[in-house]
C-alpha cells in the first residue's frame, strides 16, 4: 500500500500486517516542494507514481515499490486554465504513462497527450491535438479515446481530433464517459449557446434512432390564460421606463447573465433589517418545501427582485419531490402578494424576470412564463 503523508513522505505498508515497509523524503529530489500540494499516487507495473503540480507547473516522479528508490523524473506544463486538476491528468494505458501538456512551442492551447516509458520515463508517442481550450477539471480516458478541453475528443489510436460545440463539460468533474455513450452534466458557463442539462452523446457509428411514437404526447408550446393580454402588451412594452427600473431590480440568479452579482443601484451604508418573513413553506397538498438539502433536493431558490416584487420558489422537502410552489412578496414590507402551484420542482438557478414577465424553469425541462395579468 502506498501513500502520501501529511508531511509530503512517501509510505509504503504491507497490505496485510499494515506494518511500514519503508517511508521516504524526496525534497531533495523536487526541486519545488510547494507542487506536493497537489499530488496523487498511480500504480504501475509493479511500481508507481507521483503525480504532483501546482499552478500549472507538474512532476512526475517514478518510484520503485521495493526500497521506495527514485527512478526517473519527467517535468511539464499543464494546458492553459487547468491547474487545478494538474496532479490528476496521468492515465495507465497499454503499458504506458499518459499525461496532457502544454507543448513547448509556447503557442498558446498547443497541447498534446505524451505517453512514457514507465521504466525510464522516455517519451515513446506524442499525439498533438487542438487547439483545444482547457477548463477547470480533469481529463478522461477510455481504451480509445481522451475526452479533455471544453469538450474535446482525441483517438488515442489515430490522433483524430474531434470538438463538440453543442455542449461542455462540467466545472470540477468534466464528462462521464459510460455504457457507449458520453454524459455531460449541468453547468453555469455564459462562455457561449450550449445545450443544458443533463445529456448524452453518442456517435454516427453507434445508429441510436429515437422512436417518434415513444416521445410524450404532448405539445411544446402551451398557452396560459395571459397569454392574450401579452401579446397586447408586448407592443406597448415601454423599453426606457424598464430600463430605468432594472437598475433596482435583481432580474435573475446573481444579478445578470455574467453572474457579476453585483448592481448600481444605491445601497446605504448604514444597513438595517427591513422587513423579515417566513416562507409559506405548504404547497397545496400541505407539504412543507425544501428549506435545506438533507433530503437531496434544491433549496429555496434564488430570488428574483422584479416590479416591486420578490419572488421565490421551491420543492417540497421529500426524498421524491414532486411539484413545487412560486410564491410573490411585495418588495417593500415583505407581504405575501400571490401564490402559484408548480406541477414539478423549479430549478434554483432557474428563474429570470424581464419585459413585465417572469419566467421559471422546472426540472421536469419545461419554461413557464408568467405575467402580472390577474386572469
Amino acid at each position: 500500500m502506498f501513500f502520501i503523508d501529511g508531511d509530503g513522505h512517501a509510505v509504503c505498508l504491507d497490505a496485510d500486517t499494515g506494518q511500514p515497509e519503508w517511508r521516504k523524503n524526496y525534497n531533495g529530489v523536487w526541486k519545488d516542494v510547494d507542487r506536493l500540494k497537489f499530488r496523487r499516487v498511480v500504480s504501475c507495473d509493479g511500481d508507481f507514481l507521483i503525480t504532483s503540480g501546482q499552478a500549472r507547473s507538474c512532476v512526475l516522479q517514478g518510484i520503485s515499490a521495493s526500497g521506495g528508490r527514485h527512478l526517473w523524473s519527467f517535468e511539464y506544463t499543464e494546458p492553459h486554465h487547468n491547474f487545478r486538476n494538474s496532479a490528476k491528468n496521468a492515465f495507465i494505458l497499454d503499458g504506458l504513462i499518459w499525461v496532457n501538456r502544454q507543448n513547448p512551442s509556447g503557442i498558446p492551447n498547443d497541447t498534446s497527450w505524451v505517453a512514457l516509458e514507465p521504466s525510464t520515463g522516455a517519451i515513446k508517442k506524442n499525439i498533438p491535438y487542438g487547439p483545444a481550450i482547457h477548463r477547470c477539471r480533469p481529463a478522461q480516458a477510455t481504451e480509445r479515446f481522451f475526452f479533455c478541453g471544453s469538450f474535446d475528443v482525441c483517438n488515442r489510436q489515430t490522433g483524430a481530433f474531434h470538438r463538440i460545440r453543442a455542449a461542455r463539460n462540467s466545472c470540477g468533474f468534466g464528462v462521464l464517459p459510460a455504457n457507449g455513450l458520453v454524459y455531460s452534466f449541468p453547468q453555469s458557463c455564459e462562455c457561449d449557446a450550449f445545450l443544458r442539462g443533463c445529456l448524452a452523446f453518442t456517435s454516427s457509428e453507434s445508429n441510436h434512432q429515437c422512436d417518434a411514437q415513444d416521445a410524450p404526447n404532448r405539445q411544446p408550446l402551451v398557452k396560459g390564460p395571459a397569454f392574450a393580454w401579452a401579446a397586447e402588451a408586448r407592443t406597448a412594452f415601454d423599453v426606457k421606463a424598464a430600463e430605468k427600473a432594472s437598475v433596482e431590480a435583481w432580474p435573475c440568479y446573481r444579478h445578470d447573465d455574467h453572474r457579476s452579482g453585483a448592481t448600481q443601484a444605491l445601497v446605504s451604508a448604514d444597513l438595517r433589517d427591513l422587513w423579515k418573513v417566513q416562507i409559506d413553506r405548504a404547497d397545496s397538498n400541505g407539504r412543507d418545501l425544501c428549506c435545506n438539502t438533507q433530503a437531496g433536493n434544491d433549496p429555496i431558490s434564488a430570488p428574483v427582485v422584479a416590479t416591486g416584487m420578490v419572488f421565490v420558489a421551491g420543492a417540497p422537502d421529500t426524498l421524491d419531490p414532486q411539484g413545487g410552489l412560486l410564491i410573490a412578496y411585495f418588495v417593500e414590507t415583505g407581504e405575501p402578494l400571490a401564490k402559484h402551484t408548480l406541477d414539478a420542482p423549479p430549478v434554483f438557478d432557474g428563474m429570470a424576470a424581464t419585459a413585465g414577465r417572469l419566467f421559471l424553469s422546472t426540472r421536469d425541462g419545461r419554461l413557464l412564463c408568467f405575467s402580472g395579468q390577474e386572469n
